[in-house]
This record gives C-alpha cells, structure tokens and sequence, in this order.
C-alpha cells in the first residue's frame, strides 16, 4: 500500500519555466534494526499529478535527483526507486539509486540520463496529462542486528525528489 505518504505528507511544485517538477515528502523515512517493528524497512507511495500541457506540445523526464539524509551501518544498503508513467499507467520508466553503509550524511543523488517515455501530445489528449510517480525506499541487512535509516533531510524533514521534464514539441 501506499505507507510512505498519507494525504498532508506530500507537496509537488512545477518551477515557473515549467522545467522542475519538485516532490516533497514530509516524514517518508526506513529504519532497520533489532527493536525496529516489522515492515519499517520499507516504505512506498505514489502519487498522481495533472499537468497543463500546451497544445503540440509533450513532455517526458529523463533524469531524477533525490536529497535526503542517511545513517546505515555496515552492512546495511538502503535503495531508492522511483518510476513514472502517463495517464494512469506504472512505471513506464524507472530509476535506482542505493547506498552503502558505513555511511552517515546527507545525500544528493542523480539517477537517470536515460530517454524517459514521452506524454501524450498536447491538449487533445489533455485528459491522460497526468503522471503517476511511484517512489520506494527500504533497507536491507544480513545482519540482524545491524541499525539503519534513510530518511528527510536533517535541517527541514524533507525528502525531495526533483524530476527535470524535457518539452518537445509535437
């Protein structure tokens, strides 16, 4: 289910240039660990977002950037995945991202450089403008004992995912 983002713990934000599409996640955090209750190690949430496109015009994103902050210990990998698709279909593209512990810091991380699917064209198809946008993080031990978090950013709790849309025109 959709556990890493109940209404009210999500914002997205389209910059003016309409080149930035920005998704911010309050509290969307993983944690591993020996007292850590079952399932925490993984969260999940998708989100579907309407976009105004411009006749003869589509879009598609090709890259990702996440920022966030991490504490894994050895042993401990935690993965980012993030996947969109066009008028209500999954994961037409997908990205991935994984960190290693020992690691403790804030993280910015780039995934992509890949065509992504493009929309469909302009205002006649303007009712499948929409872009579902899947995102998944979770952490992975051997050891049980091993202690791990992938979580906000440390100074305003906020995981952010910018994706950059690439306009064509049809």
């Amino acid at each position: 289910g959709n556990n890493g983002c109940p209404p009210g713990t999500f914002s997205v934000a389209i910059s003016a240039d309409n080149s930035i599409m920005t998704l911010m996640f309050d509290n969307f955090e993983a944690t591993i660990g020996p007292k850590v209750p079952k399932g925490s190690n993984s969260k999940y949430c998708a989100v579907t977002v309407k976009l105004d496109v411009p006749d003869n015009w589509r879009y598609r994103i090709d890259a990702a950037d996440y920022r966030g902050y991490c504490n894994l210990e050895s042993g401990v990998t935690g993965t980012i995945t993030s996947g969109y698709g066009h008028g209500g279909k999954n994961d037409q593209t997908r990205f991935s991202k994984s960190l290693r512990g020992p690691l403790s810091e804030d993280y910015l991380l780039h995934s992509g450089n890949q065509r992504g699917a493009t929309s469909p064209c302009g205002k006649q198809a303007n009712s499948k403008n929409s872009v579902r946008i899947t995102l998944r993080i979770g952490l992975q031990s051997r050891n049980e004992q091993a202690q791990g978090l992938i979580t906000a950013d440390s100074a305003d709790h906020v995981f952010k995912q910018e994706l950059p849309l690439t306009w064509e025109k049809c």
